[in-house]
């Protein structure tokens, strides 16, 4: 339904509603159960199956790919595989590689990754934004902003924002906020905050803020 919706397909079992949704490219779109809804919605799309794109512009570069959900203004686009659920106003959006298994709920969360994301997890407005690495988790409104490294998990506001600490764990608000270090735990308000000492472990508000030794913990306000 819509103007060029679904054209080019081939495949079966596909619903395309609205201008371009689902256009494919001709003579080479075998997609098959597929729901493309909302302008230019997978429009993009040559091969794959089970992928839903519901919004303007939704999943809209995505070339091939299997299995992914996703909801939302411009929600995704750039390099997208497989097993991935993206809900929010340009979620995902702007992706430089797309490895799959993740997922990113609210405005902008997981938006200009440019490394590897494969199964990460990025729940908040802006959580994840411009991060690079796998296996991360990010929880609360920019948490894990502007990351690099594997492994990264904040939970609460700005946690583990501008952290270059692979495996490093940041709970709180700005723990571990504009810090390095690996293998790093954080938990506490600003707990390891502009911190770069590696395998440090500092429980409590502030504990271990603008420090640089390695093999700490700290414990208390």
């Amino acid at each position: 339904i819509g103007y060029t919706a679904g054209r080019n397909s081939t495949g079966n079992n596909n619903v395309s509603v609205g201008h371009g949704a689902g256009l494919g490219v001709d003579g080479t779109s075998t997609f098959a159960n597929t729901v493309a809804v909302g302008y230019q919605a997978l429009t993009a799309l040559t091969t794959g199956t089970g992928n839903t794109a519901v919004g303007y512009s939704s999943n809209n570069t995505t070339t091939s790919g299997s299995s992914n959900t996703v909801i939302g203004y411009e929600a995704i686009s750039g390099t997208v595989s497989n097993n991935n659920t993206v809900v929010g106003y340009q979620a995902g959006f702007n992706h430089t590689t797309g490895y799959g298994n993740s997922t990113y709920v609210g405005y902008k969360a997981g938006s200009g990754f440019s490394g590897d994301d494969d199964q990460c997890v990025m729940i908040g407005s802006q959580a994840g934004e411009s991060n690079m690495g796998a296996y991360g988790v990010g929880v609360g409104f920019q948490a894990n902003y502007n990351t690099s490294g594997y492994g990264i998990v904040g939970v609460g506001r700005e946690s583990n924002r501008t952290n270059s600490g692979a495996y490093s764990i940041g709970v709180g608000w700005r723990a571990g906020y504009n810090s390095n270090g690996e293998n790093a735990i954080r938990i506490g308000k600003q707990s390891g905050e502009t911190s770069t000492g590696a395998n440090t472990i500092a429980i409590g508000a502030e504990s271990l803020k603008i420090t640089t030794a390695d093999n700490t913990v700290a414990v208390g306000y």
